[in-house]
């Protein structure tokens, strides 16, 4: 039941019940608000009995279109501006209070808002108040506070946007400089703290009976409360009457979209003294990182990435193992939320490195718990003797979740499923995806296998091969390719766009061998009709086809050298339209390979058929026993 319809059945027949719900669901607010203006915990207690109180009296008189935390909020706002007069002459306490503060890892940020924050809120206007309220103080999504509003998410993020803009400009006033990231995080992590677990009975008890066994302490503040809300009503029918006449002649002024990042445990201190912090968190699908004259931009549209910058402090950042890292890698990033699997990462672009104002380092993904509230950042490491075994904890870091699950309605076919598609038959069978938590030769954790099978005319044909897989899973993870050390969400739906090749025994045709172009040359040449181009420029061989064709695909086969022995590519990097080769080197034997005055003669590449087709599935997690 939503609060309306528990305080309606409270009105109409004063069900203890209903009303006892709605303190469960509120007291939480209403007392942590209380705390923050009054600083006594005590006293607190006593404007959440009477806020209740009130409540209780004045049920049957609120609208159907009220927002109850709005409501509740305000009103605890009177009560607290009217009980500051018993605070003051209780000076003895503030001692207590002091010792109420947060005692989260990186409260720095909230103890510099708490003093102001109920002061600024009461300064906005009640529907900014609202969504403020709901976004932050009860973790609503946007989606949920556009409905509470009656209006959409984009209008409610606008307006929260704004809103929050407006109380950092009330704190810049009093000294108080923040981002609205760091704002927005740490209202939305502090702002809320748990109530005495006797004070939901007893502020039930009493606001059902009215007050009438309320102390008079509490009858005080129930009573001076009354009359602010009541001044305050006036005053704002007197304000509505001016703002109707002047309203022709104002001017609405609509703010940047801004980015809100959500931040919780940034900064931790690792085994050798060094201190890294979370400087930023970006998540979209276009990202600006800024120091000084250096500007880091870049987008992707619809394709949203989170994106976590740190900060090294150290005595010797430029020695210090992050920043110059042993030549396996050394470190990574485990993501986790409140359940589910763990992702993996590492850091880009090379670690760490000097920036003008620090040393920085990054992790980039496409793919973390979207469904969790809070995500988990745990920085591991472990050193060469150990490689093979058990990754060691160097700091985790805890940040609100800036994205939401999209919860995309996808249905998953049962398996084995077949795609038939230019007479050919694509058959997936089932998924599965395997978590290792210490993988043997690398820094990942899952498995995931994706068999397929092809078949032509009955035949199965074992040349062909997905090349290409882009991947989704159904709350917007994705990956451009397919990975088999990297795992989306196994509990969602995937969605497979895959695209089929042939490996080897290609159409009569479609296979090219030529000689290497001159050096800083390129040349055009036509296979299946297809004009190819190929430049050399002593280092790299780079080739290209036209990208408007949706059934072909260039695969490089392979390259000789002088004296004709096969090349292997030690640099290499490829699409279906292009490849790049580079780092050549010479097989000498059967296990030897050399790059002494190797000089690259032969390219033999092909043009094959591509066949692209779609899978919905749904994976089985397999977890270590």
């Amino acid at each position: 039941m939503d609060d309306f319809e528990l305080l309606r059945g409270f009105a109409a027949d004063g069900s203890e019940t209903a009303f006892a719900a709605l303190v469960e669901r509120h007291l939480g607010l209403v007392y942590s608000a209380a705390v923050r203006q009054v600083r006594d915990p005590h006293l607190a207690e006593e404007i959440a009995q009477a806020v209740f109180i009130i409540l209780a009296r004045k049920a049957h008189t609120l609208r159907p279109e009220t927002i109850l935390t709005g409501w509740l909020y305000r009103t605890t706002h009177f009560a607290a501006a009217d009980a500051l007069k018993i605070q003051r002459r209780r000076q003895h306490r503030e001692q207590q209070a002091a010792e109420m503060e947060t005692t989260a890892a990186d409260n720095f940020a909230w103890e510099q808002i708490a003093p102001h924050l109920d002061e600024a809120m009461a300064k906005l206007g009640g529907p900014d108040r609202d969504a403020v309220l709901l976004r932050y103080f009860e973790n609503k999504t946007f989606a949920e506070v556009g409905t509470a509003l009656g209006t959409n998410e984009d209008a409610a993020r606008k307006r929260i946007t704004r809103a929050v803009e407006k109380l950092r400009n009330h704190f810049s006033k009093r000294g108080v400089t923040l981002t609205a990231a760091i704002f927005a995080g740490a209202v939305s992590a502090n702002s809320i703290q748990a109530a005495p677990v006797a004070l939901t009975k007893t502020v039930t008890a009493m606001a059902v009976a009215k007050g009438a066994a309320a102390s008079g302490s509490t009858l005080t503040i129930i009573k001076g409360a009354l009359k602010i809300m009541a001044w305050t009503k006036a005053k704002t029918a007197i304000i509505a009457g001016a703002v109707v006449l002047l309203a022709a002649g104002t001017t609405t002024m609509v703010a940047n979209k801004t980015y809100v990042q959500w931040n919780s445990i940034l900064k931790q201190e690792l085994p050798d003294g060094s201190r890294l912090t979370i400087n930023q968190i970006s998540f979209g699908d276009t990202h600006k990182f800024v120091h000084g004259e250096k500007k880091n931009i870049w987008s992707w549209p619809e394709h949203d990435e989170l994106i976590v910058e740190f900060k090294l402090a150290s005595k010797d950042p430029e020695n210090h193992a992050l920043v110059k890292p042993a030549f396996y890698r050394q470190f990574r990033c485990v993501l986790r939320g409140e359940h589910g699997i763990e992702y993996v990462e590492e850091f880009i672009p090379n670690n760490f490195k000097k920036i003008s104002d620090g040393y920085y380092g990054y992790v980039e993904t496409s793919m973390f718990p979207r469904d969790s509230r809070w995500l988990w950042l745990r920085i591991e490491k472990r050193e060469d003797g150990k490689r093979y075994d058990s990754w060691e904890k160097e700091a985790e870091f805890k940040i609100k979740n800036p994205a939401t699950s999209q919860n995309l309605k996808w249905t998953a076919s049962s398996t084995p499923v077949t795609n038939i598609v230019d007479g050919m038959n694509f058959v997936l069978d089932e998924i599965t995806v395997g978590t290792v938590p210490n993988y043997t030769n690398d820094i990942w954790n899952h498995i995931v296998n994706v068999p397929t099978e092809i078949f032509d005319n009955g035949v199965l044909q074992t040349n062909w091969t997905a090349t290409y897989t882009y991947v989704k899973d159904a709350s917007g993870n994705w990956n451009s390719n397919l990975q088999s050390h990297r795992s989306l969400d196994p509990d969602y739906v995937w969605k497979l766009d895959m695209d089929f090749e042939p490996e080897s025994n290609f159409p009569d045709g479609s296979l090219a061998t030529m000689a290497f172009p001159k050096l800083s040359t390129t040349i055009t040449t036509n296979v299946f009709d297809v004009p190819v181009t190929v430049a050399w420029d002593g280092y790299y061989l780079d080739v290209n086809i036209p990208t408007n064709r949706t059934d072909i695909a260039l695969k490089f086969v392979s390259a000789m050298d002088e004296q004709g022995r096969k090349m292997n590519a030690g640099g290499s990097s490829w699409g279906r339209y292009n490849f790049r080769e580079g780092h050549f080197m010479s097989w000498t034997g059967e296990n030897s390979l050399t790059s002494i005055d190797v000089k690259p003669a032969k390219l033999t590449f092909a043009i094959v058929p591509n066949i692209h087709t779609t899978f919905y599935a749904q994976p089985r997690l397999i977890t270590p026993q």
